[in-house]
């Protein structure tokens, strides 16, 4: 096992009942799916974030998951207390199996200051393992003491984007883009909140339902779809996810179908990160869950079936809808 640390890295007091905080990253480490493994940072002698996590978004490229926020409950998706998969951690606090870590050539010698741990981690990702953030080892950094600012020297500021910009030619495929950070969050913010864009799509009026005729038994069964929840307001709305592995199933079209009746509505997906964890989604998945509201004046009351169409066949969310009229 190797453990990557900065000389500016300060170990506090943790509190572990049966173990320390270098055995909860080796742990983690040791699990065949995970790449490197990274802890939670703090500033000195403080409640502030510096790192929870490195996240690849359209603005900013690389940057730290609410930097400079106060570590507390208020935090979004409680991505400053979960444990989860990101693209990138800090080497700041960096462990990995040394197997893994030679099959994926090291740190790059061309990277000679910054970007070359985010580097790694874009090449752990594609070679089919999960960086890992975990949250319940705190450190404290006094980040750029040694080093200094990058933001403010201008010299340093233009080496950071040299850096990056061999980032993105080496790993084109992930220029600005993050398989763990939705597209329809902020991409101007560290802070994980919804883009502008996706509150025109949630809160849209609810749409009408389009009927079909019914046709049963051509449902198949996928314990990978689910609809999680139903509510009734002035409409009724529908959330889940669907995937399929590692294969999300975008915006799906949703069917409502008894022996009478078949309804065909389409849904929007989005990305919730808290209605992950509540709900004990497989963590991998960010595009997987969908929200539809339906607007049910005109469908007739009874109990239905809820079908989800993808990939050319439909499967069976395993779950009753009621209608009252």
């Amino acid at each position: 096992m190797l453990l990557f640390l900065n000389d500016d890295i300060e170990i506090i007091g943790q509190d572990y009942e049966d173990t320390d905080w270098l055995s909860v990253l080796a742990g983690q480490a040791k699990q065949e799916s995970t790449g490197a493994v990274g802890a939670k940072l703090l500033y000195p002698d403080s409640s502030y974030i510096q790192h929870v996590g490195v996240i690849n978004y359209e603005s900013s490229c690389f940057a730290h998951l609410y930097a400079k926020a106060v570590d507390d409950e208020n935090i979004k998706a409680h991505r400053n207390y979960a444990d989860y998969d990101c693209l990138c951690v800090t080497g700041a606090c960096f462990m990995i199996q040394k197997a893994k870590f030679d099959k994926a050539g090291g740190f790059d010698e061309a990277f000679e200051v910054t970007h070359n741990d985010v580097d790694i981690c874009l090449t752990l990702y594609e070679q089919g393992y999960y960086n890992v953030l975990r949250n319940d080892v705190v450190l404290f950094h006094h980040e750029s003491f040694s080093r200094g600012d990058d933001e403010i020297d201008e010299e340093k500021n233009r080496r950071n984007m040299y850096a990056r910009d061999m980032v993105y030619e080496k790993h084109p495929k992930l220029e600005k883009y993050d398989p763990f950070y939705s597209p329809l969050l902020t991409q101007t913010e560290n802070n994980y909140r919804f883009g502008d864009e996706i509150y025109s799509v949630i809160y849209r009026k609810p749409q009408k339902a389009g009927r079909l005729k019914p046709a049963a038994g051509y449902m198949e069964v996928s314990p990978t779809v689910k609809v999680t929840e139903t509510g009734y307001h002035d409409d009724m709305q529908l959330r889940g996810f669907a995937y399929n592995g590692n294969k999300v199933y975008y915006n799906p079209v949703i069917f409502l179908w008894n022996e009478q009746n078949c309804y065909r509505i389409k849904a929007q997906s989005v990305c919730d990160r808290a209605f992950h964890l509540r709900k004990g989604v497989d963590k991998n998945i960010n595009y997987a869950p969908f929200f539809c509201g339906i607007d049910t004046t005109d469908m007739e009351s009874g109990t239905y079936r809820c079908a989800i169409r993808a990939d050319g066949k439909y499967y069976d969310a395993q779950t009753d809808v009621v209608i009252d009229g």
